[in-house]
């Protein structure tokens, strides 16, 4: 009988103590899940920052005459600059781990920095149209490598974070990043033809 009360009081022992735990799992469970969307709603707002920015280089890829060329790749340097400040802008969820919330301030930050160095590469990129200086044209080059760093690093550092927030396989989202690195290495290959006119014509239209 003694042995029939102990066996008991076990028993109850143990669920009292599993309780809490099961419980709690399951709030970790739902915290998890709602730190996920809350961070799959940020995500897509940066690739959708990614692709209106890289979509501005599409028209580079048609091989546009001289001066169409300089519109698009002022059209694409504006647009960088833009995109730079928009990344400045963008809201973290508050709902987030404070880890992952520092994480993505420093993504953002690499979004942000590799814009604004495509900006100034374009920037050097329409000189160069202009006059055909190489100085202006290594300049280019050297700031394209720069934002196309950071960016690459903000994409890496991304995915990192939501292998953090998730345990399910994933694929990176198939977006216009990979195309628009492209045509910002297809433009070394284009030749300046000196005619300052090319600059005045197209900011005049």
């Amino acid at each position: 009988m003694i042995h029939k009360y102990v066996s008991i009081l076990l028993l109850f022992s143990l669920s009292i103590s599993t309780y809490p735990t099961i419980s709690l799992s399951k709030n970790e469970n739902n915290s998890n899940q709602q730190a996920l969307q809350a961070f799959l709603t940020f995500e897509k707002q940066i690739y959708d920052l990614l692709d209106t920015a890289m979509g501005s280089l599409n028209e580079l890829g048609e091989k546009p005459d001289m001066k169409n060329l300089y519109k698009n790749v002022w059209s694409a340097k504006q647009k960088f600059f833009d995109t730079s400040l928009a990344f400045t802008k963008l809201k973290i969820p508050p709902t987030l781990p404070d880890n992952i919330k520092a994480s993505l301030k420093d993504i953002k930050d690499s979004f942000s920095t590799g814009f604004d160095a495509l900006g100034a590469s374009m920037g050097y990129f329409l000189q160069y149209i202009d006059n055909g200086n190489p100085i202006l044209f290594d300049r280019f080059v050297e700031k394209r490598e720069e934002g196309v760093a950071f960016i690459d690093g903000g994409l890496t550092s991304l995915a990192s974070v939501k292998m953090q927030l998730s345990s399910i396989e994933f694929k990176l989202k198939p977006n216009t990043w990979i195309v628009g690195k492209r045509y910002l290495n297809e433009l070394q290959n284009i030749t300046p033809s000196g005619n300052r006119s090319i600059q005045s014509q197209s900011e005049g239209n």
